[in-house]
């Protein structure tokens, strides 16, 4: 009887090959699984630059609805805000910080300031007639850009109708 123990081959039962199998789809399903979140991370990264250029643009443009333009340059535009309720306006900026590659807006005269578009390469703010231009190049190479109505202020309008 010892023998014949022995001499049979040993083999896995049908119940461990389940087991197996089991094991083997489990990790396939989750490899699976972290490969479609891997590539979701993926896409959403590479729309971050198109998500903060529109949330940017909408909060300039509607910053510049209530604004009148003083000068524009290839880095700074400054303009003077009127806000709601008040009856002073205060003179505003949006520049670009090359060393930190971000664009900043702050009130003229206060040491504070706010960013308000990060992990940029280039700036060009330009003035084409009445409206101006802002040509931005992010480090990652994608560009974009917008144009706004320039709108003067008083003293330039006056200046403008006498001549």
């Amino acid at each position: 009887m010892l023998n014949y123990w022995r001499s049979r081959a040993r083999a896995f039962t049908l119940l461990e090959c389940m087991v197996a199998l089991m094991v083997l789809a489990g990790s396939v399903l989750l490899c699976e699984a972290l490969v479609s979140q891997i590539k979701t991370e993926q896409r959403n990264w590479a729309m971050i630059d198109e998500k903060e250029w529109a949330t940017f643009v909408k909060l300039v443009d509607t910053e510049l609805k209530k604004s009148t333009m003083k000068q524009c340059s290839p880095t700074e535009l400054q303009y003077d805000l009127r806000e709601f309720g008040k009856t002073k306006s205060t003179t505003m900026k949006i520049f670009y910080v090359s060393d930190k590659k971000e664009i900043q807006r702050r009130v003229v005269g206060s040491a504070g300031f706010q960013p308000l578009l990060e992990n940029v390469q280039t700036v060009n703010f330009q003035q084409v007639g009445d409206k101006f231009v802002l040509q931005v190049t992010f480090v990652s190479g994608k560009e974009f850009s917008a144009r706004w109505h320039w709108r003067q202020t008083e003293e330039k309008k006056v200046e403008n109708e006498t001549t």
